[in-house]
């Protein structure tokens, strides 16, 4: 009977300390417009509109605001600092929107300033995103790391290079454990800058964003990628938006129906998916922290009850019998499989 009350206090001590840790979100977001060669249109608009949907779903922005037209020493120094300013397992969210250039063994995220006469350059004067995904890893080991990159834009920058530089950005593969990047374009696109006020890609993924927030990214990132592809099989430039990830279960870009999701618990827990109601309602999402703080509330006493009701029924197990021999014995454990 001690070893079942022990095994439940655990139980119940593990589960509140898993539901009470609110997950942090967190996000940078940067749009590149203004390059010396081949500027750009959309993306500091992509940048703004980005930054104030993640706000209206509970991340809090690096900076408070979108970053527009940084220079090298600028994007390094902001990656950085928002890397080490993230807390025990958060969720990081980086969008980039502006160039981005591929070479066999990586993709590189292009500053402002860049001056790019040759390839082998590209490592001393752009900001490669292999790194990135690694300093992300690094800082947020236990977390989660989402990038979503709107940055195969085509350009005359490319032009410059050759033939053999490669058109559009390529999946950089072998991804840390607790990572997603989806991509704009798939390899040997490019990501259509658009006409109206976003590119394609982006209005796309800002459309998901306040339409179905509550749904797994996997799944809401490839209906981003139905639409785009869709809205350009029919030009010079078709373009299908692709993603690689390694992570278990289910992460929503909005809050989830269990909000568990997301926290350190649900990345190594039952990848089933689970039922959800996308919800078309943006103003849900503008209360998504007051939503975490009743959610957090009421798993507490739903898991204080459960504990209550495993003791009475070990209790019952044991045949009411005052320290004697009992039939047999009951243990419960708690299994939370482990990132591969």
């Amino acid at each position: 009977m001690k070893g079942i009350f022990i095994t439940i206090v655990s139980t119940v001590l593990l589960l509140s300390a898993s539901i009470s840790m609110a997950t942090e979100r967190h996000a940078i977001v940067i749009g590149n417009s203004d390059y010396k060669i081949a500027p750009l249109k959309n993306p500091r608009n992509d940048a703004l509109d980005m930054a104030e949907e993640l706000s209206n779903l509970g991340y809090k922005i690096h900076r408070g605001k979108a970053l527009l037209d940084l220079n090298l020493g600028e994007f390094e120094n902001e990656m950085y600092e928002f890397a080490l300013s993230l807390p025990k397992n958060a969720v990081a969210v980086v969008y980039y929107a502006g160039h981005g250039i591929a070479t066999n063994a990586d993709n590189y995220l292009i500053p402002r300033d860049a001056n790019l006469l040759y390839e082998e350059q590209l490592k001393t004067r752009a900001v490669s995103l292999r790194d990135t995904v690694a300093l992300l890893n690094e800082r947020n080991r236990d977390g989660l790391n989402v990038f979503f990159l709107d940055a195969c834009r085509d350009s005359p920058l490319e032009s410059r290079y050759g033939r053999s530089m490669n058109r559009g950005l390529s999946r950089i593969g072998d991804l840390a454990k607790g990572s997603f990047i989806g991509y704009a374009a798939d390899k040997g696109q490019i990501a259509i800058d658009g006409q109206g006020r976003n590119g394609v890609y982006t209005g796309e993924l800002l459309r998901s964003l306040r339409n179905e927030p509550s749904m797994p990214i996997q799944l809401l990132h490839n209906r981003v990628a139905q639409r785009v592809y869709e809205k350009t099989s029919g030009t010079s430039n078709p373009q299908l938006p692709v993603s690689e990830q390694k992570f278990i279960g289910e992460y929503c870009v909005g809050n989830c129906d269990n909000e568990i999701l997301g926290q350190k618990l649900a990345l190594g827990s039952d990848p089933k998916p689970l039922p959800h109601q996308p919800s078309s309602d943006s103003a849900l999402s503008t209360e998504s922290q007051a939503t975490e703080k009743k959610f957090t509330r009421k798993h507490a006493y739903i898991a204080v009850g459960a504990a209550l009701l495993l003791g009475a029924l070990a209790a019952g197990s044991s045949g009411g019998s005052d320290g004697g021999e009992s039939g047999s014995s009951t243990t419960f454990t708690l299994n939370i499989p482990q990132l591969p």
